[in-house]
């Protein structure tokens, strides 16, 4: 049986490549797994990234984790 479990979306993977646009960072649909572009079915979600997909370099969805600067973790959801 395929693994069904879901992550969160590439806004929350540490992978996402951002752009900066006048000191702005934007998300791009770029990452380190894709660095030419993220397929469809994974940037729309009908693809979970938890496990190995064609072309990812090896690399797959971790979730971002955000820590203040005593190294606190901010984003325990």
């Amino acid at each position: 049986m395929a693994n069904s479990k879901k992550v969160g979306s590439c806004l929350g993977c540490t992978h996402l490549i951002f752009i900066d646009q006048d000191g702005i960072k934007i998300p791009s649909t770029r990452c380190k797994a894709f660095p030419q572009g993220i397929p469809i079915d994974i940037l729309h979600g009908t693809v979970s990234h938890a496990e190995p997909y064609e072309g990812d370099n090896g690399i797959q969805y971790e979730k971002h984790v955000v820590k203040n600067k005593f190294g606190v973790v901010l984003n325990k959801l």
